[in-house]
């Protein structure tokens, strides 16, 4: 595991630091010694002048010296996600029973050493979490289980221009289509509130997995370049990342806060990171508050079980199938040696 802090004085470091030993675990801040390695990078000239200001240049360039880190320590295969995504193998897990145990399984390595030789890299969906609670979390990745699903899980859900089809979502029967006429909810709530129809907040074009090889970087922050072949996309049911992106409400104007001064285009083109930005920037914090309350937490409980029905959200809980007091224990390495 590649941690790459970009704050050098997290206080998270420390935790991750205990972890770190051998090769299994590499905790790397963003430091004096880090920013001149980035120097080093083939993406340097092209991202240089915005990697003070722009984080997902910053992972470009972290990207690319953790593949140059995994090939030097002869790793097959790279995933990069962020602090607030999981990588789930759903299969993996009812394969290993009622508790996966960390000493005896290697979902990973089957799920890598499945994939045909001729494939470079494959493609993940992400669903994006729904908190069923205001306030915060003491681990989200545990008490959060709600996640909206993948619309492009979701038939129907794009029209062919590639866009979200609203006009066949406000006019899909319940009778019929279910599944689209539950998505009407979602619109609805954000065409209210941020002036136009979506269901993601965030992101929903998945991350990406590719084999190590000489040269390998990556093209965004959620695909990767420099391979021969073809992307293959995995399906959902069988694995996907869990996108915990705004769970608690601290935490969320926390972070947006943080993006005001961010020029990445996602903050000025996705809607909602436009509005709740705009909101914090001209000093509404209650403003930004109440988009939480109405666009990202689901409180009802009947809402709650009829986008369960339709198929629109799914219930997922992959750290409960974990001992998680085994971990807590001392059980890292041994969860960590289960990587190989």
């Amino acid at each position: 595991l590649y941690l790459y802090f970009d704050d050098p004085h997290d206080v998270g470091i420390a935790v991750a630091a205990s972890w770190a030993g051998g090769e299994r675990v590499e905790v790397i801040p963003a430091d004096k010694s880090l920013r001149q390695e980035w120097e080093t990078c083939t993406m340097w000239q092209e991202l240089s002048k915005t990697v003070s200001v722009n984080n997902m240049s910053r992972q470009q360039l972290n990207c690319e010296l953790a593949a140059r880190r995994a090939l030097h320590h002869g790793i097959a295969w790279l995933v990069h996600i962020d602090i607030d995504e999981l990588f789930h193998l759903p299969g993996a897990f009812e394969a290993a029973g009622e508790i996966y145990d960390v000493e005896t399984c290697s979902p990973v390595a089957r799920h890598f050493g499945a994939v045909p030789a001729s494939v470079p890299y494959l493609a993940y969906l992400n669903h994006e979490a729904v908190p069923e609670k205001l306030g915060e979390f003491e681990n989200y990745f545990e008490e959060v289980t709600l996640f909206r699903r993948n619309p492009h899980d979701i038939s129907g859900a794009f029209s062919f221009t590639g866009e979200l089809d609203v006009v066949g979502i406000n006019n899909a029967s319940t009778a019929t289509h279910p599944q689209l006429a539950s998505l009407k909810y979602w619109t609805g709530q954000t065409k209210a509130w941020l002036d136009e129809p979506c269901f993601f907040h965030a992101y929903c074009n998945g991350k990406s997995a590719a084999r190590v090889t000489p040269g390998l970087c990556p093209r965004g922050v959620h695909r990767w370049d420099k391979q021969p072949g073809n992307c293959q996309y995995v399906t959902s049911d069988a694995a996907h990342i869990l996108h915990f992106s705004n769970c608690g409400e601290a935490s969320f104007i926390k972070k947006h806060q943080w993006l005001q001064d961010c020029t990445s285009a996602y903050v000025s083109e996705m809607p909602f990171y436009r509005k709740v930005v705009g909101a914090l920037r001209a000093g509404d914090e209650d403003g930004a508050q109440r988009m939480y309350r109405n666009l990202v937490a689901l409180l009802d409980p009947k809402q709650v079980e009829q986008q369960l029905i339709a198929g629109v959200c799914l219930r997922v809980a992959p750290m409960r199938m974990l001992d998680v007091d085994q971990l807590r224990r001392g059980a890292a390495t041994r969860f960590l040696s289960s990587l190989d």
